[in-house]
């Protein structure tokens, strides 16, 4: 975490490369798994143009776009800003797992980002999409935008159950 293989003061090209074949071929998986898939077409349809719509690896293009630059610099902001929660299970010492964390923050200026909360806004408008492959079942994604200070979130969750939105 705090002591990775750098050259010239950023990630090494061989690890990049490897890195980013591993992520692309995660990314180009993602389609073999219909559910994801769909709710991740959904969400890119639903919300388009808003943070909400980008996928959790992003897109092949974007990984490819990536160099070890910008990785270092993620990385770097990372350590800077991450709000940091170590969790440790077990009959050792708590203190000597936590020491080496403690030690390697110590040595960075760091300024943790706070969450900010964002509302998901939507133009009103209706978005339809449809995408057709050879699958021996079909999924079908209804996204519908709703403000949880408008409705009442209990009835909201069993229309989800009841439009089959749980693993029943």
């Amino acid at each position: 975490l705090f002591e990775p293989a750098l050259e010239n003061g950023v990630f090494r090209t061989e690890d990049m490369e490897e890195e980013r074949r591993c992520l692309v071929e995660t990314i180009r998986a993602e389609i073999n798994n219909k559910r994801t898939y769909a709710r991740a077409r959904c969400m890119e349809l639903l919300c388009e143009g808003e943070p909400f719509a980008v996928r959790l690896y992003g897109t092949e293009e974007s990984v490819t776009a990536l160099s070890a630059a910008d990785v270092t610099a993620a990385w770097q902001a990372m350590l800077r800003t991450a709000r940091v929660q170590i969790i440790y299970q077990g009959n050792g010492d708590p203190e000597a797992v936590a020491a080496p964390f403690v030690e390697g923050f110590r040595a960075i200026e760091r300024t943790p980002f706070t969450p900010v909360l964002t509302r998901h806004v939507v133009s009103g408008e209706r978005r339809d999409g449809e995408e057709s492959m050879a699958v021996a079942q079909g999924k079908m994604v209804l996204g519908l935008v709703s403000s949880a200070d408008e409705l009442d979130v209990p009835a909201l969750r069993m229309a989800n159950a009841l439009f089959g939105g749980t693993a029943f």
